[in-house]
């Protein structure tokens, strides 16, 4: 290679960060950084319940769809009732 076509790297790399570099008179808007941040965070908490709560009734409703737990559903409920209740005798 002719040295020509060889680069200064430092000095490409100076461009570089000079390009990404805001202008002088840039100052941060703190205050609408803020008030995204905020919204932000309350979007992935309403998305955090969304999630909770679909995924607790997909396994509800898989639970309910299975033989063996609606059966040991029914004798929970059958044997909380009182039944056969006689007269009590003082």
């Amino acid at each position: 290679m002719a040295n020509h076509d060889r680069i200064d790297v430092g000095e490409w790399v100076d461009r570089r960060f000079a390009e990404l570099a805001p202008p002088d008179d840039w100052r941060a808007n703190t205050e609408h950084a803020l008030i995204r941040l905020r919204e932000k965070d309350r979007a992935r908490k309403s998305r955090t319940v969304t999630i909770t709560a679909l995924a607790a009734s997909i396994l509800l409703t898989v639970i309910a769809a299975l033989p063996t737990t609606r059966h040991a559903a029914e004798r929970l409920w059958v044997g909380s009732r009182i039944v056969n209740i006689g007269q009590v005798f003082a």
